[in-house]
């Protein structure tokens, strides 16, 4: 062949031109001619390929009213969707998966549970909502019902709906529990017990993380101890920034995701390692690691890592003094959870981004913004969020001299602070409350502290 009739054929708008000119019989035989090469020659590169294979498939069947994918269609379908997945082509996965659920009833419950799961990693929630509403659907086995409802739990969480995803998440355990399947058991208590600690039922959650470490530990599915392990030392590393047990667990999890090849989950825990430089006023170390995270999230395709990345980066640009691109962050991660209806994390940025206009001196949108800000935490059932940035907003009152709003909203978190004493977030409520008032008029302006108070 010629390099001119190489082009030719190869140039898909000159390729697609001269098949149409085909009798459609002669198309049709083409087409299938073309799946037996493609299949033939690419050898290992074949599941890169599947998904065109797998057309060229389809179009030789055109022909038949009311033919349906054979084996050997939907296999191809399959293993493109299964390369595409592995190779963090998210959408062009929950494509695949969506034509797997179409070609094969058999297999639909499970598709679909894997088309949510991909969506919901780009960012688009509702539609992993309507495919995870399907797969509870038309799901027959036990393994498909539970993993279809805990998919569903994950989409209610990330909405902010706090109740029914706890309801899905204790329904689905429940099934797997009747059914002896310890590693997606493990999974789903994982992600109960991440769920129980951000509503504030920390001693509840503990409880439940070990349970969940127990069934995976010694288990083959290493990829998913990863994930509860990760998660469980970021809830202790938030309850308590000195547990220095957290950060070793945290790096256990690192290096089994880079060794199992999880690129998303190692992009999550990079994040949540920025956020604690941040939180320990190193923010120079905090943004070099965000942006490597960044780097891992976007190649994962992962929008609401992204975004979490974004905003959290932004309190790190504040602290040195790059105000312009600070509040750009802020906006931006605001911005994108918006648009994901990612509402937990929206709440908990907007009452951030409030903190950096008071400390500015913009009172009216700073108001607004923790106004926004905590009727998204209540929306979710978020009370540490709320507690935190309404003793933010105290303090601040109190340094600007409003000190009749500033003691309101200090006895606001009143029953947080007893309920949380000895904890990082109560410690630093009160030693943010107490430089307050010494700044405003000396260490008894405001009264003393609550009794027992820590520091």
């Amino acid at each position: 062949m010629t390099a001119e009739a190489a082009y030719a054929f190869r140039h898909a708008i000159l390729r697609d031109a001269a098949v149409q000119l085909q009798l459609p019989h002669d198309r049709a035989r083409l087409h299938g001619f073309a799946a037996d090469l493609m299949e033939e020659m690419l050898g290992e590169e074949l599941g890169a390929w599947a998904t065109d294979i797998a057309g060229h498939l389809r179009q030789a069947r055109a022909l038949v009213p009311g033919s349906r994918p054979g084996p050997r269609e939907t296999a191809l379908l399959r293993r493109g969707a299964e390369y595409a997945e592995a190779h963090w082509q998210n959408e062009a996965a929950e494509a695949g998966w969506l034509a797997v659920a179409e070609a094969d009833p058999d297999a639909r419950p499970h598709a679909l549970q894997k088309a949510g799961m991909l969506a919901c990693e780009s960012g688009h929630v509702p539609r992993a909502e309507a495919q995870f509403r399907e797969a509870v659907e038309c799901a027959v086995h036990p393994q498909d019902i539970a993993a279809a409802v805990a998919g569903l739990a994950n989409v209610h969480r990330e909405m902010g709906r706090m109740r029914e995803a706890e309801e899905g998440f204790r329904r689905a355990a429940e099934i797997d529990r009747a059914n002896g399947r310890r590693a997606s058991l493990g999974g789903i208590l994982g992600n109960l017990a991440t769920l129980l600690f951000q509503t504030g039922r920390s001693a509840e959650a503990w409880k439940v993380f070990e349970e969940a470490l127990e069934l995976l530990r010694d288990g083959p599915d290493r990829r998913r101890y990863a994930i509860v392990l990760g998660n469980y030392a970021q809830a202790r590393q938030i309850h308590d920034r000195n547990d220095a047990d957290a950060g070793r667990l945290l790096d256990e999890a690192l290096a089994i995701h880079r060794e199992t090849g999880n690129r998303l989950m190692e992009g999550l825990v990079l994040s949540r390692f920025a956020a604690d430089l941040a939180e320990r006023g190193r923010p120079e170390e905090a943004l070099r690691l965000a942006d490597e995270a960044l780097r891992v999230l976007r190649e994962a395709g992962h929008r609401p890592g992204v975004a979490v990345v974004v905003g959290n980066s932004a309190a790190a640009l504040a602290a040195l003094g790059r105000t312009e691109e600070a509040e750009r962050a802020f906006r931006e991660g605001i911005a994108v959870t918006q648009s994901l209806g990612s509402r937990r994390n929206e709440g908990v940025f907007r009452g951030n981004y409030a903190n950096f206009l008071m400390d500015r001196g913009r009172t009216g949108e700073a108001d607004e913004m923790y106004a926004s800000a905590q009727a998204i935490h209540a929306e979710v059932g978020n009370p540490v969020a709320a507690a935190v940035h309404r003793g933010n907003q105290a303090s601040r009152l109190m340094r600007r001299g409003q000190r009749e709003r500033a003691l309101a909203a200090w006895n606001d978190v009143q029953a947080f602070l007893s309920a949380r004493r000895g904890s990082d977030h109560a410690v630093d409520l009160e030693r943010e409350w107490r430089a307050a008032c010494s700044s405003a008029g000396g260490p008894d302006a405001a009264g003393p502290p609550p009794s027992g108070s820590g520091g």
